[in-house]
């Protein structure tokens, strides 16, 4: 088994897009991210997780009237996947697990909506050959976003099959 550690860090500065009723507190608002990770290669179970915190832009809403603002706060997040290799039949099968959260703004959407999300995913990847893989997977998401709107909450189930070809 390989056990893999890794910290990354990046520090910057960063100009919101915001909507006609919201201001940014600053044209160069911090965006600082610090995250550890962790990988196992699989022997035969795997595992990558990461952790990530810091200080992102992030939409506020009004204490009295207006439209809010956005200015840097804190956010975090992280995942855990856990997979393994095995072999059904002759072809190598990977079934694997994921849990996501993150909480915080989403600088790239307008107004950095202060966003809460949780998700499981599950599914099997099936590789016929060296060029050929079809993956199954099912997801399950609830996100709660507050923007210059009020709040929304989103939740969603999906089940896709995705064909790869490799070359």
């Amino acid at each position: 088994m390989v056990v893999e550690p890794g910290f990354q860090a990046f520090t910057g500065r960063y100009s919101p897009q915001t909507s006609a009723t919201v201001q940014a507190e600053s044209n160069a608002l911090r965006d600082d991210r610090y995250a550890a990770t962790l990988a196992l290669s699989p022997a035969p179970v795997g595992l990558l997780a990461e952790y990530c915190w810091g200080t992102a832009p992030r939409f506020v809403p009004p204490t009295n009237g207006g439209g809010g603002y956005v200015r840097s706060c804190k956010i975090e997040g992280g995942f855990v996947t856990l997979y393994a290799l095995t072999r059904m039949l002759g072809y190598r099968v990977e079934p694997f697990v994921r849990w996501q959260t993150f909480h915080g703004g989403l600088k790239s959407q307008t107004d950095a909506p202060m966003t809460n999300l949780v998700q499981w995913e599950g599914g099997i990847e099936w590789h016929i050959s060296q060029t050929l893989e079809l993956t199954l997977e099912y997801m399950h998401s609830d996100r709660r976003s507050l923007t210059p709107i009020g709040s929304q909450r989103s939740r969603c189930e999906e089940v896709w099959l995705q064909l790869q070809v490799n070359y």
